[in-house]
């Protein structure tokens, strides 16, 4: 039997969810702030980030790294670098003090969900 393609954990109802969660969150965010583009970015970031995290355990497999076992930087940032690549096509980018911001903001927020996730059992590790 052949390598799986990604990790165990990757489900299309999960890659499904984290799309439409992004894009229902960007239009709520488009309508309160009336600005009609955020929801093509919502729509560029929610896909760009799920197929960072999807290709982040492709590699993963194809290097033979456990499901369970953390990847430094793929796991935190893989899917915040497509996000943006994504959304880069839109032509709005924050400038140099955001996207620094924006690293900072994802290295402390992405372990502290997860660990947040773990300890309320919806994640099996705290990565």
């Amino acid at each position: 039997m052949g390598k799986r393609l990604f990790g165990d954990n990757k489900t299309i109802g999960g890659t499904s969810a984290g799309i439409v969660g992004g894009i229902v969150i960007g239009y709520l965010e488009s309508a309160v702030f009336n600005l009609p583009y955020l929801f093509l970015i919502a729509i560029a970031l929610s896909v760009g980030a799920m197929f960072g995290d999807i290709l982040g355990s492709f590699i993963k497999r194809r290097l033979d790294y456990k499901a369970s076992k953390p990847f430094p930087i793929m796991d935190q940032y893989g899917f915040f670098v497509f996000a943006l690549l994504f959304a880069f096509s839109l032509g709005n980018l924050p400038n140099i003090y955001g996207l620094v911001f924006l690293v900072i903001l994802t290295g402390i927020m992405h372990p502290l969900t997860n660990i947040i996730a773990y300890v309320l059992r919806i994640k099996k590790v705290p990565w």
